[in-house]
């Protein structure tokens, strides 16, 4: 069975791999960038302990007599919520530094880009070096970091997601109030774009490294399947 490309979904990337604008990245971001990827599983784990008791972070553990309840495991429920909490503080460490990180990474580009180093031979053969200073108004010192969490690997014609402009290849930054710290590995995407269904979505992806805004409206009425007719994964 083929995945349904009309609605978004979870894929799996090795995090391990990724670039941030074409530059490789250091390997002790790679290491944190893992480390984020194995806390959302870890979490994920968690999680799922808890929805076979049926219950969440706020469902009470007592009776209105307050004594522990006897349908469910109490013990096991409160530990996993514990170590939920803690995960979920390491996360956001985890995030803080990626940050801080990726804000150093491209503050080191943006160095290496203003001054290029140019060898040149002569034709007496001897070798001339050219240094050209670029001015430090032509280099983009704090630019604004652009953190993409999700790639479009498809797109079909005519649906809202090809209406708004999503392209294939597209890096999603930022959709809604989601970003790279709070959509869980899209399983907050899902919930946004079901809530605005009819509704207009603020969007802003990467295009060949470029910042692009969109306006994506979720429907059912284009004549395919799903709400957005694009499929999703995870970066």
């Amino acid at each position: 069975m083929g995945i349904d490309i009309h609605t978004p979904t979870t894929g799996s990337r090795n995090s391990a791999n990724n670039s941030t604008n074409g530059s490789s990245i250091s390997p002790e971001l790679q290491a944190l960038m893992k480390r984020k990827v194995n806390i959302e599983s870890e979490l994920d784990e968690l999680i799922s302990v808890l929805d076979t008791h049926k219950v969440d972070m706020n469902t009470l553990l007592i009776t209105h007599d307050e004594f522990p309840r006897s349908d469910i495991d109490v013990a096991q429920i409160r530990s996993t919520r514990t170590q939920i909490i803690r995960l979920r503080n390491d996360l956001k460490s985890v995030l803080s530094e990626i940050e801080r990180q990726l804000h150093a990474h491209y503050s080191r580009m943006s160095a290496i880009a203003a001054t290029t180093v140019e060898n040149e031979i002569s034709n007496d053969g001897e070798t001339t070096t050219t240094v050209t200073v670029v001015q430090e108004d032509e280099v983009l010192v704090g630019a604004p970091v652009h953190i993409g969490f999700a790639l479009v690997d498809e797109v079909v014609a005519e649906s809202p997601a090809s209406r708004a402009g999503l392209t294939v290849g597209d890096t999603i930054v930022e959709f809604g109030h989601l970003h790279v710290g709070n959509n869980e590995r899209l399983k907050r995407l899902a919930n946004v774009v079901q809530m605005n269904e009819n509704k207009k979505i603020n969007v802003l992806v990467l295009r060949d490294t470029q910042p692009v805004d969109l306006e994506l409206i979720p429907s059912r009425n284009w004549g395919g399947r799903g709400l957005l007719g694009c499929h999703i994964v995870p970066l």
